[in-house]
């Protein structure tokens, strides 16, 4: 039986927590992003995860997320992965302040992603709008290739849907990656994106916040 530390409060204090571990500006953003995913999306994603033993995170970043998991399921092996070698070495110094050793971190291109057989989850948070809709559909296929029967795949991303609140983010996420080439999709297209690289829709819906941003999430598993 997998160990899960679960409650509200519980998820509130390792979420707060873990955006402490970081120092200067990267604790200022740490706490910033924090507050912009809302709390019922890792609420579902301890949920699903709850029977993993080894979780990968796809575009992991600083690593605030995949710590966060790894400190409410102890019990499961994450993977975080991340094109940038800075931001990968933030994420692993974060996790030995937080004495978080359930948790590696790794430098690679997730357009030439090879995870490696034998994970059974997968968590994709705000990654795939910003990559264009083939190259996300062909990570999502390779990543279904690489995964156990049976393993789940939780997907935070953002609707099209309403218009202001993509424009809303669409401004935000220009100022921050003004290279990138976006490739934002409605839940509905997300969905069957997910179904046509091989992966079976189990769950979905849209995630309020009191902020502008239109989140929604999809949980799948490989049939």
């Amino acid at each position: 039986m997998m160990k899960v530390m679960s409650g509200e409060r519980t998820l509130r204090e390792i979420l707060g927590r873990t955006a402490s571990a970081y120092e200067g500006k990267l604790g200022v953003y740490a706490r910033i992003r924090r507050r912009l995913v809302p709390d019922l999306f890792f609420a579902d994603a301890v949920e699903v995860f709850s029977t993993s033993r080894s979780v990968v995170d796809l575009g992991c970043g600083i690593g605030l997320f995949t710590l966060a998991l790894a400190q409410l399921l102890p019990d499961t092996r994450f993977l975080g992965i991340d094109l940038s070698a800075r931001r990968v070495q933030t994420a692993a110094l974060a996790a030995g302040r937080l004495g978080v050793g359930n948790v590696t971190f790794l430098q690679s291109d997730l357009r030439s992603l090879d995870v490696g057989p034998g994970f059974d989850g997968a968590l994709i948070l705000d990654v795939l709008h910003h990559l264009p809709v083939r190259a996300s559909g062909q990570l999502l296929a390779v990543l279904n290739q690489g995964m156990v029967h049976g393993a789940v795949v939780v997907v935070k991303e953002i609707d099209t849907r309403p218009r202001w609140k993509w424009a809303f983010t669409y401004a935000l996420d220009l100022a921050m990656a003004p290279r990138d080439d976006y490739g934002y999709l409605s839940l509905e297209r997300r969905k069957a994106q997910m179904e046509d690289a091989g992966f079976k829709v189990r769950f979905a819906r849209s995630l309020r916040s009191r902020l502008p941003y239109p989140h929604f999430v999809v949980i799948a598993e490989r049939p």
